[in-house]
């Protein structure tokens, strides 16, 4: 049956035949699918499909990377693996190459066979051959079958049963390979198995290993860097050890020299100690003495208490009579003063009745008046008179009308405006006079002096009009020309130039006016003289106060104008307000204006010192619309009280309280000030009573109720030192008062008693001071208790902060930040006091005066504390209050306050020096370099008596209390 179905056409490979039909049916199918979709939809899904690809693409390449990444690694890791397994496996290897030949001769005998089995198709009937979807295998016939090529081909039955007979042996060898192949693929299956077991117990033991390998070098990492910083150490420390035995020796030098210093300074010691105690003897030998000399001058004031006690009571006999001539005296002077004021009141405080009678000239053209005109008391007749004008061919041009029609107006005094008619022309004649009847008191005439009439020129247009021209008249020339003035006067505008011509007539009220003031001038100086005389005698001598300012600069001008014309105002005391000179068109204006004031030194003028300060103002004379000064200083005047003089520069500040420049002043004074009694004399002094009656106290209260205040002149009047003639026939009545308590003698002698009893009635006579009594030849002597004169130690200490000064190149002359400075110093743990004002910083090597005392009190009665915390610093047991600190601040405008540097005065220095610290220069140290010194700052520290008298205090053993 095989035989039978074989044919000659077996042996021919089957084509599949194309279905290129069935692709056709399907393209066409596609087609129409397409062409329901737009254009635009046909893109979007184009280039969406285009990004996937690309996306699949990269992905695909990155797949790629990371397989050949890790089939790397993996050969890497087994390579590994065998080096670090070494000869373990050899078996294995040996094994997987047996293998592995195996399936290489395997793989080559099943290719031979499947070459074998490939076989030619030898007749081509044109038929169309199937082929199914496994695929065809060719069978290739054996080279050795076919018969040779010079035989005939075997036809018929014999060939086909030796083509099947070998075709079945190949079957069979096929199925026989094919069971060995399975076979084969199964062990080999098994063996990748093993593998694949072997690989992950070797790859977890090289994980461990290199796990264990890694935790290992990390411990030799960490022991290596410890072993590095053991090392940096080690090097660090002996560096140290080397500079430290540098130190060593230095300082082995050093204490060989402090050694021998100190050997000197036991030697210097000793020998400051013997000469201590030689002073000592010294001062005990002295004491002595001075106990001796004290004992002495005490019963030689005695002796001469008693004499002067003889004395008195014969001068006091004496007294009695004469004051008997001298109120007689007294009487005919009050008589004739009473007399004479009379007549100067009545010339000085009203005027007889006067006829006036104007001058009228042969140019004047006046208004009809009344001549036989009486005025009252005090008044008199104003006239003003305007004359004819003349424009300028300027003026005619600029008003456009060759016949202008004008009219003047102006306004006199509180009066109302004076209008002139309206005139046509080139050249108007007014013609117009106007009398005031006014009544010539202080405010008419300081009018007059002070004031000017301004004359205004209208232009008439219609029923409107406007001012032209204007000029003013200064009425001042009244009281220089004899109360009759011919001016012409220049008018300036729009019209340029007009001339008028004034006649104001004026004789009588100047000559009333004269005479009022001359006569004013002798009551006041009466009175002045009076006061003077009398505050001198009762209140202490006078003195000359000298003030000079000399400067400003940086003035800076509040008006349009660049530069001001300034001048200073000042008032002192009681004296009226004094100006310098105007210095023009300057910011940094020289004055040298010097004044003498001479004043009294009594407890008023005293008070002001310690209390008050002297402004000065800047005003410029161009600010007219302003009206307000450039710059206001104050300078306080309490170092005139300690006899001191005062000069520096003071900061100027606006009415806005900012700076505006600077002043230059000097206040000192003639002879020495010596403060009144009232502060400066003690209860063991002498004590200087006026003994009066009640009476004539009222009536001296009257009189200072009553009268006005004068200031002094420039030259103040000389009182007439008593001689001793004048001393034993002036006195009226004397009266002893002697307080054995104290030793002292109060000794007062008083003038006009009996005069002011025999007056009491009179209220006019009441009116003269005690002054006008004085000069007729009375005058007081005082004789003090020679107990009076021993010095009482003080109980105060003053600290004074004078000038400060800034060092050339220092930090703070340098910084432009800190523009002012103000001192402030803190004394036995008390508050801080500070100066009462901040100065500009000084330029390098100048200075600013501050000149500000302060008294810090430690009497027994109310700062015992004080005291015993001054005495504790004294005797070294309190080290920390030692030195009074003075601390420089600086004061910017918008930030809070800075301590710039500080100085340091030692109080100990005072009592071993045995001296005050006056004007006492301290370096001033930066506060941020304590190396570094900034400035200089002079001070005054007056406390040697203080301090003395607290170490003789015979309650020094007192337990320390805290200070308050």
């Amino acid at each position: 049956m095989m035989f039978a179905r074989a044919d000659e056409t077996a042996g021919d490979i089957p084509v599949k035949e194309p279905e290129w039909k069935a692709l056709l049916s399907q393209n066409v199918r596609k087609r129409q699918n397409v062409s329901k979709f737009s254009r635009e939809e046909l893109e979007d899904t184009f280039l969406r499909l285009q990004e996937e690809n690309l996306t699949l693409k990269q992905h695909a390449c990155q797949q790629e990377d990371k397989i050949r990444r890790m089939a790397t690694k993996l050969i890497r890791l087994v390579k590994d693996r065998k080096q670090s397994e070494g000869g373990r496996d050899v078996e294995m290897e040996e094994m997987m190459e047996e293998l592995q030949e195996k399936v290489q001769e395997l793989e080559k005998q099943n290719d031979g066979l499947k070459r074998r089995l490939h076989i030619q198709p030898r007749i081509n009937s044109g038929l169309r051959r199937l082929t199914d979807d496994i695929g065809i295998r060719h069978v290739e016939g054996d080279m050795s079958a076919k018969p040779p090529q010079g035989l005939l081909p075997r036809y018929g039955h014999s060939l086909l049963d030796e083509a099947r007979a070998e075709i079945h042996d190949l079957e069979n060898v096929i199925e026989s390979q094919q069971a060995q192949m399975e076979e084969m693929e199964r062990s080999a299956e098994m063996l990748r198995d093993q593998l694949k077991r072997k690989e992950r117990e070797f790859e977890e033991s090289l994980l461990q290993m290199r796990a264990h390998q890694a935790s290992g070098q990390r411990l030799t990492i960490k022991d290596n860097m410890e072993m590095i910083k053991l090392q940096k150490l080690l090097s660090e420390k002996a560096n140290a050890l080397t500079v430290l035995e540098g130190r060593f020796l230095q300082q082995q030098e050093s204490m060989k020299t402090l050694k021998a210093s100190h050997d000197a300074a036991l030697v210097k010691v000793d020998e400051v100690s013997r000469q201590l105690k030689e002073e000592r003897l010294k001062g005990l030998q002295l004491e002595t003495q001075i106990q001796t000399r004290a004992l002495d001058q005490r019963h030689t004031q005695e002796a001469e208490v008693e004499a002067v006690t003889r004395a008195m009571d014969d001068l006091k006999l004496e007294h009695e009579l004469n004051s008997e001539k001298l109120a007689q005296l007294l009487d005919m002077r009050a008589a004739k003063i009473k007399k004479l004021e009379a007549q100067l009141k009545d010339i000085a405080y009203g005027a007889k009745t006067h006829v006036f009678r104007p001058d009228v000239t042969s140019d004047d053209v006046t208004d009809e008046f009344d001549e036989t005109l009486r005025l009252a008391r005090g008044e008199n007749l104003m006239e003003i008179n305007l004359g004819r004008a003349q424009f300028s061919s300027e003026a005619i041009e600029s008003l456009k009308n060759k016949d202008p029609s004008t009219f003047c107006t102006y306004a006199f005094y509180d009066f109302e405006l004076q209008s002139t008619a309206v005139v046509r022309g080139a050249h108007p004649a007014y013609s117009l006079t106007s009398q005031y009847l006014v009544r010539v008191d202080d405010l008419f005439l300081n009018y007059l002096h002070s004031s000017s009439v301004t004359v205004e020129v209208q232009l008439a247009e219609g029923l409107s009009f406007r001012t032209v021209a204007a000029g003013q008249l200064r009425l001042n020339q009244l009281l220089e020309r004899g109360g009759k003035v011919f001016s012409t006067i220049q008018l300036v505008g729009e019209s340029r130039c007009l001339v008028l011509k004034l006649r104001v007539p004026m004789e009588q009220a100047i000559r009333l006016y004269k005479e009022r003031v001359k006569a004013l001038g002798y009551l006041n100086t009466s009175m002045r003289d009076s006061q003077v005389l009398s505050s001198s005698l009762m209140d202490g001598d006078l003195n000359e106060l000298n003030i000079t300012i000399h400067s400003c600069c940086d003035l800076r001008s509040r008006g349009p104008h660049t530069q001001p014309s300034p001048y200073i105002i000042y008032k002192l005391y009681d004296f009226p307000d004094h100006d310098t000179p105007i210095i023009s068109s300057t910011n940094e204006p020289q004055f040298e204006d010097h004044m003498v004031f001479p004043v009294a030194m009594n407890s008023d003028l005293d008070a002001l010192l310690r209390s008050e300060a002297l402004v000065l103002y800047v005003f410029d004379d161009l600010d007219v619309a302003n009206q307000l000064y450039l710059g206001k200083a104050r300078v306080p005047l309490i170092s005139l009280a300690h006899d001191k003089t005062i000069t520096g520069m003071f900061e100027l500040t606006d009415p806005e309280g900012l700076p505006s420049g600077q002043i230059s002043v000097t206040l000192k004074w003639t002879s020495t000030y010596l403060p009144p009694a009232s502060s400066a004399i003690t209860t063991q002094q002498t004590e200087i009573t006026g003994r009066t009656t009640p009476e004539r106290q009222t009536a001296q209260d009257k009189e200072k109720t009553q009268t006005e205040t004068r200031p002094m002149t420039k030259d103040p009047p000389l009182i007439p030192q008593p001689t001793v003639s004048e001393v034993m026939a002036s006195p009226k009545h004397l009266s002893i008062q002697d307080h054995t308590v104290h030793k002292s003698t109060v000794i007062v002698l008083e003038a006009g008693e009996a005069t002011a009893v025999s007056e009491e009635g009179d209220e006019e006579e009441s009116q003269f001071s005690e002054g006008q009594v004085i000069t007729a030849g009375c005058m007081s002597v005082v004789i003090r208790s020679c107990d009076a004169l021993l010095h009482q130690p003080s109980e105060c200490i003053r600290v004074e902060i004078v000038t400060l000064s800034l060092k050339p190149g220092s930090r703070v002359a340098e910084d432009s930040g800190i523009v002012r400075l103000f001192v402030e110093y803190c004394f036995l743990g008390l508050p801080s006091v500070e100066t009462p004002l901040s100065l500009k910083k000084p330029l390098p090597g100048h200075s600013v005066s501050y000149n500000f005392s302060n008294v810090i009190h430690v009497d027994k009665e109310s700062n015992q504390p004080r005291r015993q915390t001054l005495r504790a610093v004294l005797e070294g047991r309190n080290k920390q209050l030692e030195h009074i600190k003075f601390t420089v601040v600086s004061d910017p405008p918008k930030e809070e306050c800075e301590d710039v540097g500080v100085a340091y005065l030692r109080i100990l220095d005072i009592m071993e020096k045995r001296t005050d610290m006056k004007d006492v220069s301290l370096n001033i140290v930066d506060v941020q370099d304590n190396s570094a010194v900034i400035g200089h700052l002079v001070v005054t520290v007056e406390a040697l008596e203080a301090l003395t008298s607290i170490m003789k205090d015979p309650e020094r053993d007192r337990p320390l209390t805290t200070l308050a």
